[in-house]
């Protein structure tokens, strides 16, 4: 229901009421988005090596392979090695990738 005011105009209140709430949730949620991402930007910082590069996972040690331990993602099942590791892996493997 349109109520009017002293100078003759309407208002709507459910129009006020919505603009209103619009704005807090736009408001509240710019701030959820930063703060998120300051979490994450933190996380990267504290141990970037721990996450998956494909998923952002936590990678997990894994039993090794040709005895060279690796990481593997829970989430995706990315494995990932470091170039040491990898150079290892491949002096194992001998010419062509083959043992």
């Amino acid at each position: 229901m349109k109520r009017g005011t002293t100078d003759g105009t309407r208002w709507d209140a459910r129009k006020i009421r919505r603009a209103r709430e619009f704005g807090w949730f736009r408001q509240h949620e710019a701030e959820m988005i930063e703060a998120a991402r300051n979490r994450q930007a933190q996380a990267r910082r504290l141990n970037p090596s721990s996450r998956c590069a494909r998923c952002g996972g936590v990678l997990t040690p894994r039993n090794a392979i040709e005895g060279v331990a690796v990481r593997d993602c829970g989430a995706c099942g990315w494995i990932s090695v470091d170039r040491a590791q990898l150079e290892e892996l491949l002096a194992h493997a001998g010419p062509l990738g083959r043992p």
